[in-house]
This record gives structure tokens, sequence and C-alpha cells, in this order.
């Protein structure tokens, strides 16, 4: 068995093309889409913020197959729940600039390839390539067609442990025998047992306590855009006392084999056992951290580390077991007064 694949049901898919729509997603993503542009990556992970720095919406920005940065296309797929904030904030800060975003939701569709003991060899971002495809998707009317071909394919950008990505015409790919099947379901189980949050689980948040700086998600080195000087100042105190992290509730894990990427097998479609926003306490009745997300048996949980770690832990009376991703575990590390620093 070499791996998973599912479709991810819950994304819609769009196109943002014309000459400035560059300029227009540099001013208002966590991401460098100049540098991006002029790179060989193909996809790109990015947030949109609102002007005190909190997350508004998470978004999967990739190039298309024949892309010309002179003529700018893009794909721009987000959760379904964020469609209509996605269509209503570029229409907002495309205001007199040369930006149009079309909704491809109902043609389009996004699938993801990944295991829990492989990964892609390349780096975050890479273009993949399957068979060639040349499908041509749909005309933006009868006069104007996008007249884009085939389909787009990278590593996740966010950590490779997220496998592929996938963005084509739908019903066009064919599935390896050797690759089993799963839903949005199953995958969104995966990825929150690799410690990664998305959709609108995100809302509201500060970037940093949900990892997003340790996920490709957040360059530091770019102009100014919509939530930065936020962003700015936590990144320069480099300090960080809450990250976000994965549980298993109402089980151990002492059969919990740390060699894997992504410990899946620890998934259980039963009934939810905590639900989204409960509080999570200490023995002593003390609140260290939220629920933040959950699928069933698992799920996110945003928690104070040093009140957290080797500690019996509660959420609505459920016992949970909080657990880093291997990917997670390598990249703090302790100062002298026992905080994390950020490791970039």
């Amino acid at each position: 068995m070499s791996g998973f694949m599912a479709k991810l049901t819950d994304r819609a898919v769009h196109i943002l093309e014309g000459k400035d729509a560059i300029k227009l997603l540099q001013g208002i993503t966590t991401n460098d889409i100049e540098k991006f542009v002029s790179s060989s990556q193909a996809g790109l992970f990015a947030l949109f913020l609102d002007p005190k720095g909190r997350i508004l919406c998470d978004g999967m920005i990739s190039k298309i197959s024949q892309f010309d940065k002179t003529k700018p296309v893009f794909f721009i797929d987000v959760h379904k729940a964020h469609k209509e904030f996605l269509e209503a904030h570029i229409q907002r800060y495309a205001f007199r600039k040369d930006a149009t975003l079309h909704c491809l939701d109902e043609d389009m569709e996004v699938q993801a390839t990944f295991s829990e003991i492989i990964l892609p060899e390349e780096k975050e971002g890479t273009r993949q390539k399957w068979e060639d495809l040349d499908e041509q998707l749909l005309p933006k009317d009868d006069e104007d067609t996008l007249n884009i071909h085939g389909y787009t394919a990278f590593v996740d950008p966010r950590n490779k442990v997220l496998g592929t990505r996938t963005i084509s015409a739908k019903e066009v790919l064919e599935i390896d025998e050797n690759i089993i099947k799963k839903d949005a379901n199953f995958y969104n189980a995966f990825r929150m047992l690799a410690g990664i949050c998305e959709g609108p689980d995100t809302v509201n948040h500060i970037p940093h306590m949900l990892n997003f700086h340790l996920l490709n998600a957040i360059s530091f080195n770019k102009g100014c855009y919509v939530g930065q000087e936020l962003i700015a100042r936590t990144h320069t105190q480099g300090i960080l006392r809450t990250i976000t992290i994965p549980f298993i509730a109402n089980s151990n894990l002492e059969n919990f084999d740390q060699s894997l990427f992504v410990p899946i097998s620890l998934y259980e479609s039963n009934d939810y056992m905590v639900k989204q926003g409960e509080k999570i306490l200490d023995i002593e009745g003390k609140t260290i951290g939220q629920v933040i997300s959950c699928n069933k048996n698992i799920g996110l949980a945003k928690v104070k580390i040093e009140s957290s770690e080797g500690k019996a832990l509660f959420a609505d009376g459920v016992s949970l077991n909080l657990f880093k991703p291997l990917w997670l575990s390598e990249v703090y590390s302790d100062d002298k007064d026992g905080n994390r620093r950020i490791e970039n």
C-alpha cells in the first residue's frame, strides 16, 4: 500500500486573474507573492488577516500549469465556509485594480495524496507531474475564455507530511490501484493528527499560536500588508508560550508508534467525544488551553506549553492525551527561563 487519496469536497476553487493580481495578493496576504511568482514553486500557503493581525481566512494559492507572470492567473482554494468571504474580500481590495476573481467550485476539485510512512522527496510547494491531462477548463462567458489546460499539482506548501495536492477539472484524475480512496473527513483527521489547523477553526486566532510561522505561511521579509504589525511584533519577541498540538480522547498512547509521521491509526470514526471551544483543564481544574478543532476521537488543542506537558488533562470530563507530531518536536527549543523559542 502506497498511501491514501481523498477528494477535498470541503474546498472551493477560484481563479484570480489580471495584471494587478500579484500586487493585490502581495498587500493582503502574509506570504511573499512576488517571490513566489519568480520561483519554480507551484503552490503557496497564505493567511488573510484583519488590521489587528488576527486570521480572517487561510488559503492555498497556486499557479496554473502555463503560468506567465506578465499575465498572472492563480488558483486560490479555500474552505467552502470562506467562499463568500474570499469573494467579498478580493472585491473590496481589487477596487480600481485589474484583478478579477472567478469561482470554479462547480467544475474543479482538489485532491490530496498522502501517507503516514512516506513523504514526498521534494520540498514543500514543488510542482509534481502526473500524466498530461491537457483538459481545457470553463469559459468565463461566451466571448472570453480563461483557456486553462491540464492540472496543477504540488507538494503541500505547509509541510510535506500532508503529501501532494492536485487541482484539476472534476473526475479527470485516475487513481492508482495501490492507493486507498478516502473522504475529506479522513483527510482532515490526518491533518489534525499532523498538528495543522485550517478553515473556520483558524478564524480570529493569532497565527503564531496555530504554528503558522512554522508552516511556511508567513514571510518576515516582505513589505507591508494588512495585519503585519502584530505578526512582526510577535516574531521579534521570539518567545512563544502557546502552541497548537493534536490530542486523542479517552485513550492512552502506550501503543503509539512514534516513528510514524502521522499516526492515523489513532483515529476512530465513532461519536464526537469533545466539542470545539471546550476549555482544557488540568487535574486541579486550572484552565491551560482550549479545544479549537475536533474530529470524532481526535482534535487540535491550543495550550500553554509549560502547563500542559506531562499532565493529566480533561475537556468536559473527557481525558485527553496531547502529543507533538515529529515535525513539531524538531523546531522548538527551551531558553534559560524554560520558555519555548521560535525556531525558523
